[in-house]
């Protein structure tokens, strides 16, 4: 397949996996739709065949990627969110998922990383005197 050709095909590949990943996202239909005409404009004047092939690589890829990758996910009554996978995201006896919103599982991860972090510091001055203590770091602990 000539070169032009596999561009085209490259470019109008692209634009499919866009409005099937974004599709009733207008604000991201039009921004990816943007960043995919600038990618292609940057690289109008190419004529150097190695690199065309590693353009057409990078243009694949993101294809892939986006067709794999991106998932929309739409808020339901009870505060999760929605998630149609489709293709190669799934299995196609198993069409909808439930996802919970990060915003339930964010505070346990805190908690966890405040009490993890809490013990590293307490470790760290197990056994020095207060005087030690204020050298090595300020003080920032007591006794």
């Amino acid at each position: 397949m000539a070169l032009r050709s596999q561009v085209l095909s490259a470019y109008k590949g692209l634009l499919r996996a866009k409005n099937t990943a974004f599709k009733g996202d207008f604000d991201m239909l039009s921004a990816a739709g943007s960043q995919i005409r600038s990618e292609f404009n940057a690289n109008r004047n190419t004529n150097n065949p190695d690199e065309i092939q590693q353009l057409l690589q990078v243009a694949r890829e993101a294809k892939d990627f986006i067709s794999q990758a991106i998932v929309q996910g739409v808020m339901n009554e009870q505060g999760a969110y929605d998630v149609k996978l489709s293709g190669p995201q799934v299995d196609p006896t198993k069409v909808n998922v439930n996802i919970k919103p990060i915003s339930e599982e964010l505070p346990k991860v805190e908690e966890k990383y405040n009490k993890e972090k809490e013990e590293a510091e307490h470790h760290h001055h197990e056994g020095r005197t207060m005087t030690e203590n204020l050298v090595c770091c300020g003080g920032c602990h007591k006794n």
